[in-house]
Parts: C-alpha cells; sequence; structure tokens
C-alpha cells in the first residue's frame, strides 16, 4: 500500500514539474504618465513637501522612539523537556499502533 501511495504521489509530483507554464509577460504594465512623473520629482529634487520637511524638523533627533521589544532580551530558552520513554508492542510498520 506504501509503494502505490509513493508512486501516485511520485507520478502527480513530476507532471505537475513537467507541465508547461503559462507565458507571463516580460515586463509588467505600467502607467507611464505615473511614471514620468514619478522620474520628473526625483530629477528636480522636490520628492518630500515643505510641510513634511517643517514637521520632522520639529521634531529633533530621535523622531522614532524605542519600542518596548528594544529593552527585552532577544533569546529565552522556554522549558526543559524530558523525553518520554515507553515500552511498545510490535514489530515494522505497525509499531506503535494498537
Amino acid at each position: 500500500m506504501k509503494k502505490i501511495l509513493c508512486a501516485i504521489v511520485a507520478t502527480f509530483y513530476l507532471s505537475a514539474c513537467t507541465a508547461p507554464q503559462p507565458a507571463t509577460p516580460s515586463q509588467p504594465v505600467y502607467d507611464m504618465r505615473a511614471v514620468q512623473r514619478y522620474q520628473n520629482q526625483v530629477a528636480s529634487g522636490h520628492t518630500v513637501s515643505a510641510k513634511d520637511k517643517a514637521r520632522v524638523a520639529q521634531q529633533g533627533e530621535d523622531p522614532m522612539p524605542m519600542n518596548r521589544s528594544d529593552n527585552r532580551t532577544k533569546y529565552s530558552r522556554g522549558g526543559v523537556y524530558t523525553p518520554v520513554v515507553v515500552p511498545t508492542i510490535g514489530l515494522g510498520y505497525h509499531r506503535h499502533r494498537w
């Protein structure tokens, strides 16, 4: 039964890997007007408004306070578990199943 199941799974896996993939366009489709506006903004240097520049200047040197997680340790050991050792009856494929 295990051999049949393995053969079926292998067949599906190989057929999925060898199936022809749908063709995808090499270039994604962009709104060229938006791209041109963005490139003009970057070229002119006006990417941040004056209002945003003033707001950042008023905040001081540390605009982003540290999170609470920055003060905790990054690693915790957790619980120590001992393995459970139980004697069982049976051999082969049906081991550990009653």
